[in-house]
């Protein structure tokens, strides 16, 4: 179970707080939608939730994070992992290697997968987002999309508890959107928990609970 209590941001450039008081629990299976206009706070309830915000954004945020009835505040951002993984919403901030193959090989062994682990989940996401024929090819060459499908496979491979999306379908060519779809679907009926951000209507597919951010700042 993910438990925000009394969740506010404020950024030190502001008089208000971006968010304020914002409390949220989802349970194994749980989709939340976080609507509203850029600018309302989506990404920055995100950076939060993992502790991006403030460990390294400058931002001040109150209120307190539980996982599991554990409290999440003081965690070292790169020790959430697996229980918590965050896909950015530009796709070049997150590929440091050569080829498709080696992103998605160096995550798994940031996780201490065996060999064998490493191999089984590679192969199932280079079915799952159709990237078998291509996972030789440079990340760096990829268009805007499919260097966010990459992600998102990088994402799904480490298989988290908790999976934050910050604009997982823009992008994406409509064949794209539905395997992503298809994706989150499954991860929900295996029990994964997902808040996204997103502005596509298509996010309706998957049942989401819905929160709009627009009033909460």
């Amino acid at each position: 179970m993910l438990e925000v209590r009394d969740l506010s941001i404020k950024y030190y450039n502001q008089i208000e707080p971006l968010i304020s008081c914002l409390s949220l629990t989802l349970r194994k299976g749980d989709v939340l939608w976080l609507k509203g206009k850029n600018g309302c706070g989506k990404t920055s309830v995100l950076y939060s939730i993992c502790n991006v915000i403030p460990q390294m954004l400058s931002a001040e945020r109150d209120g307190s994070i539980f996982f599991n009835d554990k409290l999440m505040n003081e965690v070292v951002v790169n020790n959430l992992a697996p229980d918590f993984s965050l896909l950015l919403s530009n796709p070049a901030w997150e590929l440091f290697f050569s080829t498709i193959e080696d992103e998605i090989i160096f995550a798994l062994e940031n996780i201490g997968l065996t060999e064998n682990e490493i191999s089984e989940r590679l192969s199932y996401v280079t079915d799952t987002f159709r990237l078998n024929q291509w996972k030789h090819l440079n990340t760096h060459h990829l268009s805007y999309g499919w260097q966010k499908m990459v992600n998102l496979a990088v994402h799904a491979a480490i298989k988290p508890s908790v999976l934050l999306l910050d604009e997982p379908l823009s992008g994406l060519s409509d064949d794209n959107k539905n395997i992503v779809l298809l994706y989150l679907s499954e991860y929900q009926k295996s029990g994964g928990i997902a808040i996204l951000a997103e502005h596509s209507d298509s996010i309706n597919e998957l049942q989401p609970q819905i929160m709009c951010l627009d009033k909460t700042s």
